[in-house]
């Protein structure tokens, strides 16, 4: 109550100040502001669901450097959990993690890459998104538990289903046929529907009223026909491999279909199979078949696009021979690969040349900019936040807790997803791949409470 007057208070003072000068029109932009402030600290995990929802989005803060809505709400959220960890408004356990040891290795070798890098300039910019990344991993380790997963979940399908629906409408009225959203990679944007398609397939078979889950279904239909616009070949990869996980997690609920659905379900695949051959689009079956092409080497030019991933493989090769330990620095291996010959051979122009190119490997591109230790500790993290998924659904699946177990499933196939996508594109500092990691970590801290709560149960009802 203190708080809120004495934020009052100053809304007051500052808008009579900013109406005695020519700035008065900031005076409704300080009071919302401060407003905001006010919701924020009384709900931060709402800041925690607005910057979920605002990683699709942010093509459209591409020119501009500072002040995006996602670094102002990030920022803010800092200070706010900051403070309340301080004045233990928010436990201090929240903190705790067994990812904290090898997150801080990972760290510090980055940083001493940093240290030694030829391109600092570059290596600066890499730390500084290498720095949010990790902010946004503690602000989910400690903002998390105060969501329910359907919430983090819904948030994030509905805000790439917006995007979709604007990059379906962007391949339809312009010559670009590849959606890329609001992104200029269409294989970043991939990545990003496949996250979503991983949750929304739990948000349709997880809803008590069935309307719930025609919406959603939708969704996926929308995400669905948006993936196959963005023709991305490693999209398609990474897509029947959630699939496929997916079909495995619920095997269980084959022994559900009788004798009378059998005819059900041989016409809804009949149906289903030439609709979704004649959907997909000609050119993308083309891209699809044109991967038979990897067995010709890097000197093939039928396929520009495997001949340049091929020739990163090389690159990339060359410069961890080189540099092993230390790397060349962070950010810099659009320079190395703009000196090599590959670069200028499989520019996507002619007449105006792009040479520098990122790995479009993640784990590649941290072994030549950062050394082969950092890229193992981040290959550490990513399969320790796998680990995590796949033993709290174990244990789920064995105390017959099914809704948490098909939640925690799908929350893992979308970080599979990610992971998976991270060999064929370079994000290190990728948003959700950190808000999952931290999520892992939340789910095996509920569990573990949630062990300890039933052994503490039977203990009391053995003594009585």
């Amino acid at each position: 109550m203190l708080l809120f007057r004495c934020l009052s208070s100053i809304i007051f003072i500052t808008c009579v100040a900013l109406l005695l000068t020519p700035y008065a029109w900031l005076a409704p932009f300080i009071a919302l502001g401060c407003i905001g402030l006010i919701v924020l600290y009384r709900h931060p995990a709402w800041g925690l669901l607005g910057l979920i929802f605002l990683v699709p989005f942010e093509g459209l803060f591409e020119g501009t450097r500072f002040f995006t809505g996602a670094k102002v709400l990030g920022a803010a959220l800092l200070v706010i959990v900051a403070c309340q960890l301080i004045l233990r408004q928010l436990p201090i356990a929240r903190l705790g993690s067994t990812l904290w040891r090898p997150l801080t290795l990972f760290l510090l070798f980055y940083v001493i890459s940093v240290l030694h890098s030829n391109y600092f300039e570059l290596s600066i910019n890499s730390l500084r998104q290498m720095l949010t990344a990790v902010a946004i991993f503690i602000l989910t380790l400690v903002l998390a538990e105060d969501l329910r997963f359907k919430h983090i979940m819904s948030t994030l399908v509905l805000a790439v289903a917006m995007t979709a629906l604007i990059a379906l409408y962007q391949s339809y009225s312009s010559d670009n046929n590849r959606a890329t959203g609001l992104l200029k990679d269409p294989n970043y944007f991939a990545l990003l529907v496949s996250v979503a398609i991983a949750m929304a397939g739990y948000l349709i078979l997880h809803q008590r009223n069935w309307l719930i889950s025609l919406f959603w279904a939708g969704v996926l239909v929308i995400l669905l026909m948006t993936f196959m616009k963005t023709y991305s070949r490693s999209g398609a990869l990474v897509l029947l491999i959630v699939i496929g996980f997916a079909i495995w997690h619920y095997r269980d609920y084959l022994h559900m279909i009788r004798a009378r659905h059998l005819g059900w379900v041989l016409l809804s695949l009949a149906v289903a199979m030439p609709v979704l051959h004649f959907s997909i689009p000609e050119d993308y079956k083309q891209r699809l078949f044109s991967l038979l092409s990897l067995q010709k080497g890097i000197k093939s030019f039928d396929d520009r696009s495997l001949g340049r991933r091929a020739s990163y493989l090389v690159v990339g090769w060359q410069s961890i021979k080189e540099n092993p330990w230390v790397g060349s620095g962070p950010g810099s291996f659009p320079v190395s690969y703009a000196y090599s010959g590959y670069a200028s051979a499989f520019s996507l122009s002619r007449r105006e040349p792009e040479l520098f190119r990122r790995a479009h490997n993640t784990y590649l591109e941290l072994a030549v900019e950062s050394g082969l230790v950092v890229s193992l500790l981040f290959c550490w993290l990513a399969w320790r936040g796998l680990l995590g998924y796949w033993q709290v659904r174990t244990i789920a699946l064995q105390k017959q807790r099914f809704s948490l177990a098909s939640s925690v499933t799908h929350l893992g196939l979308a970080f599979l997803a990610l992971c998976i996508f991270l060999l064929f594109l370079s994000a290190p500092n990728h948003k959700y791949f950190w808000c999952m990691l931290a999520i892992a970590e939340v789910v095996r801290r509920y569990c573990e409470k949630q062990s300890r709560a039933l052994t503490e149960e039977s203990r009391h009802e053995a003594s009585l």
